[in-house]
């Protein structure tokens, strides 16, 4: 146990030393670097304790976060419907062929400057946010359904095995790894090409036209400032869905404190 604690120690340590490193670098780096075009960590974090103290601030995270979150949710959701409607439905997954190849292969600087022609800007990190993500969940969710065992399917019905707990103890533990694979691979493209969308539509109180705007007036700073910001937030984003599918495995994989 006094190893594990001593261990522990030396990786946060080691952590610390490397933050520091690249850091004391960057600081390096900007004494040859003219400051109209490198920031220093220190005129960033200068920028960033300025940028807190301002409401719009917070509302830009608000709402740039909420966006992308229901942007991501919903393709989640409706990408993992589809994906079952696919799979018992052959014609329809020939259907979604061809629209799931073109929504892989578009760029989503295509995706955005289109959708802006549909829809307003306010709604833009949604839109972009759901397309880059679903066709990931539609796709982890089919492949998943196509690798059941069927074995266990018919040992399930054979058995009388109620609908419920086959849900529960046979088909969701084989299903939860695509549906994790898939919830990992696209929560960070999810929230990058959010925030891409919003630079391109510029909708107002949002992260993206802020970052546009310090780029605009040259305001180096606050550009660093807000790119930090967009790299935090991209990380508290994706480490809630990871806790989210924690507990999910945990409740529902496992079968801890799960009820039969």
């Amino acid at each position: 146990m006094k190893h594990f604690i001593i261990q522990n120690k030396i990786d946060r340590w080691r952590k610390i030393c490397i933050i520091l490193f690249w850091l004391l670098l960057w600081q390096i780096v900007s004494f040859f670097i003219p400051k109209i075009l490198f920031a220093s960590p220190i005129e960033v974090g200068r920028s960033l304790y300025h940028l807190v103290g301002e409401g719009d601030f917070w509302k830009a995270i608000f709402y740039s976060f909420m966006k992308v979150g229901i942007g991501f949710f919903l393709a989640v959701f409706l990408g993992s419907l589809l994906g079952f409607l696919a799979f018992r439905v052959r014609i329809f997954e020939e259907l979604c062929s061809p629209i799931l190849q073109m929504m892989k292969a578009m760029p989503v600087a295509s995706f955005i400057i289109v959708a802006l022609i549909w829809i307003s800007s306010a709604k833009i990190s949604i839109l972009i946010s759901f397309l880059v993500a679903f066709p990931i969940h539609y796709i982890s969710m089919l492949e998943g359904l196509k690798t059941l065992d069927k074995k266990l399917e018919e040992m399930a019905e054979v058995f009388g095995v109620p609908k419920k707990r086959r849900i529960k103890q046979l088909y969701f533990p084989q299903l939860f790894p695509y549906i994790s694979s898939g919830l990992k691979m696209s929560v960070g493209m999810c929230w990058k090409a959010g925030i891409a969308g919003e630079i391109i539509g510029l909708p107002k109180y949002s992260i993206g036209e802020n970052l546009y705007l310090a780029k605009l007036y040259l305001n180096t700073p606050d550009l660093f400032a807000w790119t930090v910001v967009i790299i935090l937030l991209s990380v508290i984003f994706e480490k809630i869905w990871i806790e989210i599918l924690k507990w999910v495995e945990e409740y529902f994989v496992r079968g801890k404190r799960c009820r039969n």
